[in-house]
């Protein structure tokens, strides 16, 4: 069976958190900049601590990863 949503996500931070699940929803590093209320290179740099995390290497591989693991994950609310 599947694991829960995030179960198995390893030691990630909230805004890594936010920044995979956004990924998997499909925006680029504008659009989470924006969405975020961040800089750019501030969403890189979140970014880059979350591909080391994951052990990947593309965004590809991190949508993948997302997937696997239950992300994008639904709002409720928003």
């Amino acid at each position: 069976g599947r694991e829960a949503p995030g179960a198995a996500v390893p030691d990630l931070t909230l805004r890594e958190r936010q920044i995979l699940n956004l990924i998997c929803s499909g925006l680029d590093d504008d659009g989470i900049a924006r969405k975020l209320g961040l800089s750019r290179n501030t969403v890189r740099n979140h970014g880059a601590a979350l591909y080391r995390k994951l052990g990947v290497h593309r965004r590809t591989e991190v949508i993948l990863w997302g997937r696997e693991h239950g992300f994008p994950l639904q709002a409720s609310g928003s």
